[in-house]
């Protein structure tokens, strides 16, 4: 009897030691942080699809969202972007979660382009107006497929203004452009649409 009254307190011990424990591995496995991604993407070049991220963190305590790469996203703080397809070749993209506690999640997903859509040789620039700019012009131009455009100046192959940027419908569009931090002289207007940019030569004032 002696003996057992000795080893209780050590048994009872170990029995809370290990009963801690558990409980502290429940507590480290719940505060882990996870990031899933939705399935992979097949999908044709100039379509959108939205992706969908999915943790087991409430907002509040999420601190910073990266995605990569970030292109052609709808939106880069948040969860759950529309991707609109502009490249030809297949890729891969990352989301990286950054919680407030220091934990820190990521995970992957990979777009599979089925096609490029012939039609899109039909895209075309009709007109600018006025032929010689001041700050701001209008550009005429078809659109065979909803799609989202670059309105950019290049120089030497190099992007040195981005005029506008957005999504245009389908169909005959006159937009306005506006050149007013563009410097005087002869430039390249670069107008993507996919999957072949066109060019027009412009003359600032």
């Amino acid at each position: 009897m002696k003996i057992l009254i000795k080893v209780f307190p050590v048994l009872l011990f170990i029995s809370f030691f290990c009963i801690s424990w558990i409980n502290f591995e429940d507590k480290k496995t719940a505060d882990t942080c996870i990031v899933e991604l939705s399935e992979d993407i097949y999908i044709n070049f100039w379509d959108s699809s939205q992706i969908d991220a999915f943790t087991n963190r409430p907002p509040s305590e999420i601190e910073e969202i990266i995605w990569s790469p970030s292109d052609n996203l709808s939106c880069t703080d948040c969860l759950n972007p529309i991707l609109t397809i502009t490249e030809t070749e297949d890729f891969c993209i990352s989301l990286t979660i950054k919680f407030d506690d220091g934990c820190e999640a990521s995970d992957e997903l990979c777009i599979t382009i089925l096609g490029c859509g012939d039609t899109y040789s039909e895209n075309k620039i009709n007109s600018i107006t006025p032929e010689s700019i001041s700050n701001t012009a209008l550009l005429e131009l078809e659109i065979v497929q909803t799609q989202y455009v670059h309105f950019e100046i290049v120089e030497n192959d190099e992007i040195s203004h981005t005029i506008r940027e957005g999504w245009l419908f389908d169909g005959l569009q006159t937009v306005g452009l506006d050149f007013s931090q563009v410097p005087a002289g002869n430039h390249n207007l670069r107008v993507r649409l996919y999957p072949e940019n066109k060019f027009i030569s412009i003359t600032k004032l």
